[in-house]
């Protein structure tokens, strides 16, 4: 569970975050993640057929990362997961959980600047 969706939750229970983080630790399948921002690009087949390559390479221009990489400030983690299972609406981009979907190079620049 990023750190954003640990705020949002917080809030919306009127609750400290604190309680958030004691609650994590308790249940073994919730993992806390690092980052604020995990982006996860689908690299399947499918979506690369729809196009894809452009929103990969879009992706880690706009964020100076590559494939696996944490940025320098520890907010952004990027990544590739073979397939979401999600191929008509491909290609796909996930944030935090979110998908994002029939991406293409300037809806993932719009996507991408909104979290940086």
């Amino acid at each position: 569970m990023s750190i954003s969706h640990q705020k949002q939750i917080a809030n919306a229970f009127g609750i400290d975050e604190k309680y958030i983080k004691t609650i994590i630790k308790f249940i073994p399948s919730i993992k806390q993640s690092k980052v604020e921002y995990e982006i996860v690009c689908c690299s399947g087949p499918r979506c690369a057929k729809n196009g894809s390559m452009e929103v990969l390479k879009t992706v880690k221009k706009e964020l100076g990362l590559d494939f696996n990489e944490t940025s320098s400030d520890g907010k952004i983690s990027l990544r590739t997961q073979s397939c979401f299972k999600k191929c008509k609406d491909g290609p796909n981009i996930m944030i935090n959980g979110k998908f994002y979907h029939h991406m293409n190079k300037d809806k993932t620049i719009e996507v991408l600047r909104n979290i940086k």
